[in-house]
């Protein structure tokens, strides 16, 4: 078995050696020889003795025969032993570029009579050593360049604003009121794998969360109806005629005289008017905001070190996040002490895009299950929100884990 799985025929070496010394024949050639020359001076009743004899020794020589086939099949069924003791090193499961080297020991022992006599049995012991022997390619279980999983992330983020000196109060605003807190993904990966690099894609779901905490100044304007009052003065000017009696005593004649009289007086009015009252009350807002995105990786895993029981990798890569919804709140623009429902205010860039950088660390489960466990960070490239004056970007730092099967 070992000779036609290898391919090539190994080369004896024979050892050839007698377990028991040969038969005495002198002693036996002599016997005959006297035992023929004197065979004319025996008696009638040596004849009778010599055929009984003879007859003795035919049965007994049957009854050896007998014995003797039953030994040489009992010896001729027994099977060779074979000893392989094989040592395998696989430097790598992906290709076999350089076979390993074998060396087996064979040791095959026929035992089989010479002669059909119990005396004189030979043994013969085969061995075989075959050194610096190549498997052949077919030999190997070829595995596929492809393989499927499933990946998973937990990061903590944090945002950066960017803005001009005309929006630094809105900036600071912002910074204050936007506190993140967690970002997971889901997904589905795919690996090519190469020699040296391994490329990795897939689509993932990904959920971005923050607390926004906020104080607004909520402002209201009533109308009171009232009572104005309001004092006034008002002069009465009277003229009074009179008869002049000097005159009339003199001259007998009646003289009328016109004398100006004027009155002033006070007034005190009311008038009913609407009056504008404000108040300004106060109030915490608290929300929870949320980002979905579809995210599409693209990346190149970097073999570092290439172990028995485990690999090191380092990846880089890009990120491609499509905007799938949102909810939550954020500080108006508009009026700076209030807020605003984000998904109604607020227009998201269509496309975010992030860099990736992480170590990886790849333990197989079996010989087509590995499990890939790392860290990274990624950072956006550009901007969440459109409309806004200030620029608003996150950098994750977390772990992710992946199983991948090689099909």
């Amino acid at each position: 078995l070992a000779f036609s799985v290898f391919g090539q025929r190994p080369h004896f070496v024979r050892h050839a050696y007698d377990t028991m010394p040969p038969p005495k024949t002198i002693a036996v050639s002599s016997f005959l020889i006297n035992f023929i020359s004197n065979i004319n001076t025996f008696s009638y009743k040596s004849y009778i003795l010599i055929l009984f004899g003879c007859l003795f020794i035919f049965f007994v020589s049957l009854s050896f025969g007998a014995r003797t086939e039953f030994l040489h099949s009992k010896i001729l069924s027994v099977n060779d032993t074979i000893i392989i003791n094989d040592t395998v090193f696989v430097y790598d499961t992906v290709y076999v570029k350089k076979l390993y080297t074998d060396t087996v020991f064979l040791y095959d022992t026929v035992v089989y009579p010479v002669l059909p006599t119990l005396k004189s049995l030979k043994f013969r012991t085969e061995a075989t050593r075959l050194k610096h022997l190549d498997f052949p390619v077919s030999l190997i279980h070829r595995t596929s360049k492809f393989s499927v999983g499933i990946a998973a992330t937990f990061a903590y983020p944090k945002i950066h604003f960017e803005s001009g000196p005309a929006s630094s109060d809105y900036r600071e605003l912002l910074n204050i009121a936007l506190n993140p807190t967690t970002a997971w993904s889901v997904g589905a990966a795919g690996m090519l794998h190469r020699r040296k690099v391994d490329l990795v894609s897939g689509m993932n779901y990904t959920q971005i969360s923050q607390l926004f905490t906020h104080t607004e100044i909520i402002t209201r304007v009533d109308t009171i109806m009232k009572y104005k009052f309001f004092n006034r003065t008002e002069i009465d000017f009277d003229t009074i005629w009179f008869v002049n009696i000097d005159t009339l005593l003199a001259t007998g004649d009646t003289l009328w005289t016109a004398y100006l009289d004027t009155n002033y007086v006070n007034v005190r009015d009311s008038v009913l008017v609407f009056e504008p009252d404000t108040t300004q009350t106060f109030a915490p807002v608290h929300a929870k905001n949320k980002y979905r995105y579809f995210e599409i990786p693209l990346m190149l895993k970097i073999k570092l070190y290439n172990g028995v029981n485990y690999k090191i990798f380092t990846e880089i890569g890009i990120f491609s996040g499509f905007f799938l919804d949102s909810s939550g709140k954020i500080v108006s623009l508009r009026n700076q002490n209030g807020s605003e429902p984000i998904d109604k205010y607020m227009r998201f860039s269509p496309v975010l895009f992030s860099s990736f950088i992480g170590f990886s660390l790849d333990v197989p489960l079996s010989n087509r299950l590995n499990m890939n466990v790392g860290v990274y960070r990624k950072d956006n490239l550009n901007a969440m929100f459109t409309n806004n004056p200030v620029s608003i970007r996150h950098s994750f730092t977390g772990l992710h884990f992946k199983i991948f099967y090689r099909i």
